[in-house]
């Protein structure tokens, strides 16, 4: 009875240690799957990540929110940071509230700083994997592109407050397709 008991646990421990992971996994893909799709504005940075692998990390200029009253935040403080598409075809964030918005696309995020007329946030959606070999290139590409002042810009998928970045854009072509076509 003893040795069914240690069985049985390990595989219930087993079996516990592959869902985690798993169900980290599956969530990231639903929200690629059925998230709604914003274009944000980007600048590149492009560190390697021992544990995870070669990524881009994407400096997003557009976290500050203007409030009427910012002394209701403090730094590290959860908020929902509204998200709304603009005329121009990029996203922007509009608003910030200490509740969930009942109607409208939001990110989950917490408060950078305030100073007196805005909260600045921490952009929840930072990393782009990229397939290893061409992590070193496509931030070369990157960077060239922002200085060549090409349209460069990263696609979002929003969900529930969660946010995954989707894709990472030079002139209209995927960061993938643009060095495959090079």
């Amino acid at each position: 009875m003893n040795k069914n008991i240690k069985i049985i646990l390990f595989i219930v421990l087993s079996l516990v240690q592959l869902a985690i992971p798993a169900q980290m996994i599956l969530s990231r893909e639903y929200i690629l799957k059925n998230g709604e799709v914003f274009k944000f504005r980007i600048e590149p940075i492009d560190p390697v990540d021992y544990f995870r692998g070669n990524y881009l990390i994407i400096n997003f200029n557009d976290n500050k929110i203007p409030v009427y009253n910012s002394k209701n935040y403090v730094s590290n403080q959860t908020v929902y940071a509204r998200v709304e598409n603009y005329s121009d075809g990029f996203a922007h964030f509009t608003g910030v509230s200490l509740s969930v918005p009942q109607s409208e696309y939001y990110v989950k995020t917490k408060v950078l700083y305030t100073d007196e007329e805005a909260v600045y946030i921490k952009i929840p959606f930072e990393r782009y994997y990229m397939d290893e070999s061409k992590a070193k290139l496509a931030e070369e590409e990157y960077n060239k592109s922002l200085r060549d002042g090409k349209d460069v810009y990263a696609t979002v998928r929003i969900h529930n407050g969660d946010a995954v970045v989707d894709g990472l854009y030079i002139d209209g072509y995927r960061i993938e397709d643009y060095l495959r076509n090079k």
